[in-house]
């Protein structure tokens, strides 16, 4: 019993796995900027293009 306690104790005190899980929600956060920025800029292009297309 007394191993499995220091097991859990081991386990709890490690912290090796929060740093893949912080950089994974980073990740995440910046690919989702990336995703809004480039609809963003996207749907500007389509409408100077549109535009640019009608003068011609």
């Amino acid at each position: 019993m007394s191993k499995i306690v220091a097991l859990s104790r081991s386990l709890m005190k490690d912290d090796e796995g929060l740093a893949l899980v912080e950089y994974t929600i980073l990740l995440a956060l910046i690919a989702a900027a990336v995703i809004t920025v480039i609809s963003t800029v996207g749907t500007k292009v389509l409408g100077y293009w549109n535009t640019f297309n009608g003068n011609f």
